[in-house]
């Protein structure tokens, strides 16, 4: 399962009106227009003569994309000149930002430069994606109660509920959130370059409503989520006392049972159908209760204990063993980088990042005891080591060549192929097979 993956389809932004621009043509008014820059692709909007300091473009333009892993864009507002063109302010967010409110205008701050505080204006854009990728959507009820999460500074905000909700099924409702790792290195972006953001989360956790904000650099912080119940209705807390229950019914809404205590002279109410009034009871005196001594109670003989089964080898007695069936991140604990599928299906370990191109799943081989294939879910390939001891993620075979053994020792596993040899990172970030020792080259951890 992977968190973002690279984006499909047609991108479509509309430059709608900027506001508050700054003077930078001496004499006459400015001619502003937009250019765009999305990794390698470019646009441009048209150009509103004599515009000013309030140009209005309403004009929408298109960008084809394919698997595009890039999610930084930047908005530079320019002066059309006949000679060179004047650069009037600026804004580079993620594109997740303008796809968190797909189809909505919305307006940005613009400022000097990318790496200036000074506001230099503001710019309304829309944008719209028809196709796939991005981050997970947040449609609907989270099953971990997240009601709403917003990461990022000012106007600039990205949408992580869809992020954190897969985060916390990979993690078992667990959102660690590092002191030594910043939120733009937990969610792969920064939401806007030089200036301060936090991410605000609002979730529900046992019938009470929380909300916690966390800094961009922050001090250790864990929360703990719990799942909701059916179709992501929270369980309210059982009010604990010796009472009937009324069956409450309001306009539009389902019945809700709420807890009353039953006293005397007031309405009794039914198992089903509407409450009935009852009447003063007067009650007879209580009688004595005669209660009889206590007899020897006989235990009956201890049952023998049951045979073990044997199980298929599963991470017991240490938590260095990664787990099975679930969406993990491997790090090399010499180079500090995780392991990763490369454009051409190489297993390197190159950076810091933790997005689809690392994420992998460990799972139990189907054909040999005691063996595990692990699988890139970039594109589903699994991780083989070849006869010369090249660590590929070719194809979605699960034969020898991918089958490998695991051995945890105290904080570390280390991957042993079918050719005895162990998993090593090269010192170019490379991953091979080249002998069978354990050592800082060879010794891996993973994360969620």
């Amino acid at each position: 399962m992977s968190i973002t993956t690279p984006l499909t389809g047609t991108l479509s932004i509309t430059f709608i009106s900027a506001s508050g621009l700054p003077r930078k043509q001496l004499m006459g008014k400015q001619d502003p227009y937009v250019r765009v820059h999305f990794g390698e692709k470019k646009l441009k909007s048209k150009v509103h003569e004599n515009g000013d300091k309030t140009p209005e473009w309403n004009d929408t333009e298109k960008l084809e994309l394919n698997e595009y892993k890039e999610h930084m864009i930047s908005f530079k507002v320019k002066n059309d000149n006949l000679g060179r063109d004047d650069d009037i302010a600026v804004i580079r967010m993620p594109i997740y930002a303008l796809l968190s409110h797909q189809g909505q205008e919305r307006e940005y701050p613009l400022f000097k430069t990318t790496k200036n505080k000074s506001r230099a204006g503001s710019i309304k854009l829309k944008a719209e994606l028809k196709g796939t990728g991005g981050l997970p959507t947040s449609n609907g009820a989270s099953e971990w109660g997240i009601e709403s999460a917003q990461f990022g500074s000012g106007s600039v905000q990205v949408d992580v509920k869809g992020y954190l909700n897969v985060k916390a099924s990979i993690c078992q409702g667990v959102l660690h959130f590092k002191g030594s790792e910043p939120l733009s290195a937990f969610f792969g972006f920064d939401p806007l370059d030089s200036h301060d953001k936090a991410l605000k989360i609002k979730y529900m956790k046992q019938g009470v409503m929380h909300e916690t904000e966390i800094k961009e650099n922050h001090s250790e912080t864990k929360i703990e989520l719990a799942k909701v119940s059916v179709h992501g209705q929270v369980h309210q807390p059982v009010i604990q006392a010796t009472a009937t229950t009324v069956p409450i019914q309001q306009f539009g809404q389902m019945h809700v049972q709420q807890p009353q205590v039953q006293q005397y002279g007031q309405p009794q109410v039914q198992q089903y159908g509407q409450p009935q009034p009852v009447y003063a009871q007067v009650l007879a005196p209580a009688k004595p209760v005669v209660v009889p001594a206590p007899q020897p109670v006989r235990q009956p003989a201890p049952k023998p204990a049951p045979k073990p089964q044997p199980v298929q080898q599963q991470p017991t007695t240490t938590t260095a063993m990664p787990p099975f069936n679930k969406t993990i991140y491997v790090k090399s604990l010499h180079t500090g980088n995780f392991l990763q599928n490369d454009e051409k299906g190489h297993a390197r370990t190159v950076n810091t990042n933790k997005m689809q191109w690392e994420a992998i799943v460990i799972k139990p081989s189907s054909s040999a005891l005691g063996k595990y294939i692990i699988t890139s879910q970039k594109n589903g390939h699994n991780l083989q080591c070849t006869s010369s001891g090249e660590c590929l993620y070719a194809n979605k075979n699960e034969m020898e060549w991918e089958q490998w053994s695991i051995e945890a020792h105290k904080d570390r596993f280390f991957l042993r192929s079918h050719t005895g040899k162990m998993l090593q990172v090269q010192p170019d970030g490379t991953a091979k097979c080249e002998n069978g020792n354990k050592g800082p080259w060879e010794a891996l951890h993973y994360e969620c």
